[in-house]
C-alpha cells in the first residue's frame, strides 16, 4: 500500500510539452508514484487553469523528447 503526496502548487509551470507531471486520481492531494510525460500541450491540466483535473508539473525533459514522442506513437492493444 503506498501513500498519497499532498499537491504542491508552488510554481506555474504549465503542462507543456517536454515537461513531467504529477498524475493523480482526480481529487486533491491523490498523487503517488505516478508521473506522466507531456507530449502535447495540456494546459487544460495546469493546477491554476480553470476546471476540475490539476497536474502539478515538476521537471522537464533536458534530452531525448524524441524517443518520448515515438514510443507515444506506437500502437497499444487498444489500436489493435
Amino acid at each position: 500500500k503506498g501513500g498519497n503526496i499532498e499537491d504542491e502548487h508552488c510554481s506555474q509551470d504549465s503542462n507543456a510539452p517536454g515537461t513531467l507531471s504529477m498524475a493523480n486520481s482526480g481529487q486533491p492531494n491523490t498523487g503517488g508514484s505516478q508521473f506522466f510525460i507531456n507530449i502535447a500541450d495540456n494546459s487544460f491540466l495546469d493546477w491554476f487553469s480553470p476546471g476540475a483535473s490539476k497536474h502539478t508539473v515538476f521537471g522537464r525533459i533536458r534530452g531525448g523528447f524524441d524517443v518520448a514522442v515515438a514510443i507515444s506513437q506506437q500502437p497499444t492493444n487498444e489500436d489493435r
